[in-house]
């Protein structure tokens, strides 16, 4: 009898299996069932009420168990169903996206997200969602599951809960959303490059601001064509976050003749693997210019290589060696199925490759460097956040200029997974396919296309796990980015070579490739899903009342003196205040940066400018002297902050208007006053 490659249960399986089924149905019902007696345990129920939300979920639970119990128990049911779904074509996709959407869009945008917050509440709900995709996506009236169908609505499911979690942050909201920490900031950053005109400065200066020219360059495309609202902003800068991921997936593989939906799935696959980072753009970009150097002749492939390793040197010069790397990693592999070629033939790409790499990464911005020391007496500088030249001294210099918090390593208080258990559970089913491939797949490789494998793996994770415990990281997995992208182009390479397509001729792998495959999906699909909220503003009429009294003051202040944005720098950006000078000194992350570092020097000036009320006037984020050790998220870079900046402002300001969760007003005190007991305001030296 033929084998069939069908994920359908019918009535005719196993006793055993529909009984495991059924008890595992009914494990998930008892936590569900927890979860929303935890809920409404709480709410006062007046009355008699009955919350109608509550009835409203035992409705939906019921008619998800009797969904899944009919498909266990009496798959052949679901036949004219099956009949009806095939005559729809094409057109049952749009029902698959409207329903890979909906759950996202129903937690993302309304408040009943607070009603559906537990975590097997939110299992139950992503699983019958996308158990209605799976067999919305199958073909076959006998069918009411099939494996092209499971992967196509894994893909769609988790990638739409990606988006709309980006796109939950699209507001015309003027001040920073919470929690991100920096993101008005951060818009204002992406200004300066090509938005200089939107600021009162002064002409033949710079304005310095804490980023590099790879990000300005990227994120600050639209003031270079037209001065966008907030709201279009935030519109690019999720799309910079999103977009590129997909473009990595598409470019590095080839799509082939009848497989374009595999190819087409693959980028949204990549998206949801490298956003568990999440991965900064530019370096996505760097790395799509090597897989688009792949197929190219290999003076072009040289090139890109070179312009991908430039461009990541002068975004974050930790980068500046992964372009090289990648390229001499994936050109070893491919040397691997030229046969017709001496052996040091088929290596020589790799090390032309390798070659233009380290060109843009690190030669040319040297040469530059002297060059410019020659002519100016100082390195080149394209971007205030990156003039650091590369020296065995600069880069100890800049391992140990901060602390590094190893217990960040694991779970703690900032990070709940902790960054080993995290990359585990990031990467760790992608590494297991490609050892069970290389070892059971036929992938045969010499010594030396191992080391050009394990050797750059070991040697990203090392660096990106050293990075991720340095004071003020170890929050997510996005230091580990060079590692992440170096398992992308390896699982590239096998699902050209090793024929590990999405839904492609499912017979020709065995189940364990299948399995690890859906755990790669459904790993960081469920973490995405049951931590996807609605963002929550403060009352319209209470933010208005906030930007109307920073207008006010700001612009009143401004006629006699300067006023300080702390925080906050995006309303001078976005014209919400207009007519005050801008002073670019002080800037939020930057002084979160020096702090960090216990820069004494740099506070030198600041404590002083403090003391002397240069400024009539300061914008800021609510300050308070409250230590919170390591027991809180960020509890050290807090402390660190507490005392170089909270401290210091707080002697020599008060508080003039105070609005609760937006932002503060803070003025000049007639004399230094401690901000709370016991503590000594900082004196200026002489």
């Amino acid at each position: 009898m033929q084998k069939t490659n069908s994920l359908v249960f019918k009535s005719e399986y196993p006793l055993w299996l529909r009984g495991s089924l059924t008890a595992l149905l009914s494990l998930l019902m008892v936590g569900v069932t927890l979860n929303l007696n935890q809920r409404y345990s709480e709410l006062p129920i007046s009355s008699g009420r009955f919350p109608p939300s509550l009835l409203a979920y035992i409705l939906f639970s019921l008619a998800g168990c009797l969904f899944f119990m009919v498909q266990v128990w009496g798959g052949s049911v679901f036949a004219p169903l099956n009949r009806l779904r095939d005559r729809l074509g094409w057109v049952r996709w749009i029902g698959v996206l409207i329903l890979g959407l909906a759950p996202s869009l129903f937690l993302a945008d309304t408040e009943w997200t607070n009603v559906f917050s537990g975590f097997w509440v939110r299992l139950w709900l992503e699983l019958v969602f996308l158990g209605l995709m799976v067999w919305l996506a199958a073909v076959g009236d006998q069918k009411n599951w099939d494996w092209s169908g499971l992967m196509a609505s894994l893909i769609l499911f988790a990638s739409l809960a990606e988006i709309c979690g980006y796109f939950n942050n699209i507001t015309d909201y003027p001040f920073s959303i919470k929690p991100a920490w920096s993101e008005g900031n951060r818009l204002w950053d992406y200004s300066v490059l090509f938005g200089k005109r939107l600021y009162i400065y002064p002409a033949d200066k710079a304005i310095p601001a804490y980023t590099d020219i790879g990000r300005q360059s990227l994120w600050g495309l639209p003031f270079l064509f037209m001065n966008p609202s907030i709201l279009q902003m935030r519109i690019w800068d999720n799309l910079v976050w999103i977009v590129p991921n997909i473009l990595l997936g598409w470019a590095l593989v080839k799509p082939l003749k009848g497989q374009r939906w595999a190819w087409f799935l693959f980028g949204f696959w990549a998206l949801i693997f490298l956003i568990q980072g999440p991965v900064y753009s530019p370096l996505i970009l760097a790395a799509v210019l090597v897989a688009l150097a792949r197929r190219q002749p290999i003076w072009l492939a040289v090139l890109l290589v070179m312009v991908a390793g430039l461009y990541a040197r002068y975004t974050r010069y930790t980068w500046m060696f992964a372009p090289a790397i990648w390229a001499g990693m994936v050109w070893m592999l491919q040397a691997s199925v030229k046969t017709d070629k001496p052996l040091w033939k088929s290596w020589l790409p790799a090390f032309w490759v390798t070659l233009g790499g380290l060109l843009g990464g690190y030669l040319i911005p040297e040469l530059l460097n002297l060059i410019s020391r020659r002519l100016y007496g100082g390195p080149f500088q394209p971007g205030v956040a990156n003039v650091t030249e590369i020296t065995v001294s600069s880069l100890s210099q800049t391992v140990n200029r901060q602390p590094l918090l190893w217990d960040r390593l694991w779970p703690n208080e900032t990070y709940s997974l902790g960054i080993v258990p995290g990359i585990l559970f990031a990467a760790g089913p992608l590494v297991l396919l490609l050892a069970l491939l290389a070892w059971k797949g036929g992938w045969s490789l010499t010594w030396w296309q191992k080391l050009a494998i394990w050797g750059p793996l070991a040697a990203f994770l090392g660096v990106g796990l050293v990075v991720s415990v340095k004071i003020g990281g170890g929050s997510n997995l996005h230091n580990l980015d060079m590692f992440l992208i170096a398992l992308l182009f390896l699982f590239a390479f096998a699902w050209e070579f090793m024929t590990a397509r999405w839904g492609a001729n499912p017979g020709a792998y065995p189940w364990w490739v299948k399995s690890i495959m859906v755990l790669m999906i459904c790993l960081p699909m469920t973490q995405t899903f049951t931590s996807l909220s609605n963002v929550g503003y403060p009352d319209e009429v209470k933010w208005k009342d906030a930007l109307g009294g920073v207008r006010d003051a700001s612009q009143a202040a401004a006629q006699e003196g300067e006023v300080l944005f702390i925080d906050q720098r995006q309303l001078l950006t976005f014209g919400e205040v207009k007519g005050v000078p801008l002073v670019a000194d002080y800037e939020k992350k930057y002084l979160m940066d020096q702090a960090m570092a216990d820069n004494e020097t740099y506070f030198e000036p600041f404590i002083k400018d403090l003391a002397n009320h240069r400024f009539k006037l300061i914008i800021s984020e609510p300050l308070y002297v409250h230590y919170q050790g390591d027991h809180y998220t960020f509890g050290n870079e807090n402390d660190q902050w507490v005392k170089w900046v909270s401290i210091p402002v707080l002697c020599y300001y008060q508080v003039e208007t105070k609005y609760e969760g937006i932002t503060e007003i803070l003025k000049p005190r007639e004399k230094a006053e401690s901000p709370a007991p016991g503590v000594e305001c900082p004196t200026p030296k002489p």
